[in-house]
Parts: structure tokens; sequence; C-alpha cells
């Protein structure tokens, strides 16, 4: 009997002995890595993806030069860097760049400590696609549900609640003399969820007020062309004519403010986006009085 216990103690510190053993080697390293022996340290691929920057053109039949977008993750950002280009992919879509192109790219650091593309593509400006159409009346509206709202709407022909929602706040307020020709007119601002609503009057604080700003942060509204919050940038690359507004064309496409106007009556009417990151943060629609 004691025979029994003894062997069957032996196997039990045994087959521990195995387990650790095995949590020991699965904990030396993650997947991804390489463990360089005899040393056993470990290393990991510095890498980056989905990078823009400016194309600056090539150094060499192996090099090419890229001045990356300041604010990303990649190191020296705002510097011209000099990368290695693989044949493959100079002589693909990469072929056809030129100076001063935006482009995105995937790249690496490789075992000579260079920078090596494994991606690259030009970054298509605003409205790139022929088939764009030029912004009209109906674009300067704010879409919900089945429903929309567009600027100069009175509150009387549209029912807001039943399109937005009850409302969070509301407040009313008359604008002074620094208003110039609003002077005298009360505003109303109505906060519903993810939307904000400026409403203006011209006769009094009993109204009728009409829609004078819009302007999302977040849910379920969306522009006449359906791009909404937290959508990607390139949505309205797709969506919207490549004139927009008086920005730089080589800004930082991904961290920038995409503005179009229309004039309407003597009224201009401004539909602008905020990205931040590649994302869509707000979108605001105003009338611009004189």
């Amino acid at each position: 009997m004691v025979s029994r216990r003894l062997l069957f103690f032996l196997g039990a510190l045994l087959l521990a002995g195995l387990l650790l053993s095995g949590c020991g080697k699965k904990d030396s390293g993650t997947a991804g890595e390489v463990t360089v022996p005899p040393a056993g340290q470990v290393t990991r691929p510095e890498c980056y993806q989905d990078i823009y920057g400016v194309y600056n053109g090539r150094i060499d039949n192996n090099f090419i030069e890229i001045k990356v977008d300041q604010g990303q993750a990649f190191p020296g950002g705002n510097e011209a860097t000099a990368f290695l280009l693989p044949v493959e992919i100079g002589e693909g879509a990469a072929a056809d760049l030129k100076a001063g192109d935006r482009v995105k790219l995937n790249c690496f650091k490789n075992s000579s400590d260079q920078w090596q593309i494994t991606s690259l593509k030009e970054e298509k400006e605003a409205g790139s696609s022929k088939d764009v159409p030029a912004l009209g009346e109906g674009d300067f509206s704010v879409e919900s549900g089945q429903r929309s709202v567009k600027l100069g709407d009175s509150d009387r022909d549209v029912n807001l609640k039943e399109i937005f929602g009850e409302a969070l706040s509301e407040s009313v307020v008359r604008l002074g003399a620094d208003a110039g020709t609003l002077a005298g007119s009360y505003v109303k601002q109505r906060v519903y969820d993810g939307i904000e609503l400026g409403l203006i009057s011209g006769r009094g604080s009993g109204g009728p007020f009409y829609v004078d700003t819009m302007h999302i942060t977040g849910g379920a509204h969306a522009t006449a062309r359906g791009v909404m919050v937290g959508d990607s940038y390139t949505r309205i690359l797709e969506l919207y004519p490549a004139k927009s507004g008086e920005e730089p064309a080589k800004e930082d496409p991904r961290n920038r403010s995409y503005s179009y106007a229309s004039v309407n009556e003597g009224e201009g009417m401004l539909l602008s986006f905020e990205v931040r990151d590649g994302v869509i943060v707000s979108i605001t629609l105003q009338v611009e009085h004189p």
C-alpha cells in the first residue's frame, strides 16, 4: 500500500513538472514574434499600416522619399523619410506617382534597419469620381429615419419632435445690437440626441422660428448624400465634389475640415465636415447671413 502511494505521489510530481515546463515554453514569446537563439531574446518587427503622406519622388532605383503626415504613430512625422520600394510594388500602381501626390502606405523596418514598403497607393482627392454631382439646395438638409429637415424650414411646417424626438434642452435668447442685421432677432437653441438645432425668428419670441443651423454629433442623422458621424473620411471623397473651400490641396485629408458652400436667394449656405484621424466627428449645416 505504501509503495503504491509513493508511486502515485511521484507520478503526480512528474505530471506537475511537465505542465509547468509547457507553460514556461508558451509564455516565452507571443504570436508573430521571433525568438533569436541561443540567447532567447525576443524581437518584434516594427511595422505600420495605413500611413499617409506626400510623395516627394525617387532617391535612386531602390528608394523613394515620402513626407509622412504629422500626428500619426509613425516616427518622424512631418519629415521626409527614405523608403525601400520593392520592384514588384514600384512597377504596380506606384509607377504613375508624381511628386506632390498624396499616398497611403504600409511598411516595416527590415533586418538592414531600412523602412521597407509592403503596400503603396495614391490617395484620391475629393470628388475624383466623374459622376459626383454639384451641390444643390437639397444638400443642405439632414435626414433622420424616413424624414428630413432642411435649412430654412419653419417649425410650424415641420414637426421637429416627430423627426428628432423629445428635446433634451431648449433656450431662447434675443440678439443684441452687435448681431448686425440680425439685431433684435430671437434665437432658439434645441438639443436632441445626436444633433443640435439653432432656429431664428425676426418676429418676436412667439415665432415662427426657421432652422438656421444643424450640428450633428452622432446618432442616426445623415446628410442628404448619406454621410454620418463615425463614417470614414473617404465617404466625403466619394460623394462630394472636389472643390472644398480654400483648404490647401495637400493638407492631411485625415485631419481637416471639408466645407461646401452654396448661395440661395441671397443667403449663403454652408455644409462642413470635421475629420479627425480619418473619422468624421461632426457635421454642421448653417445659413450664412449677410
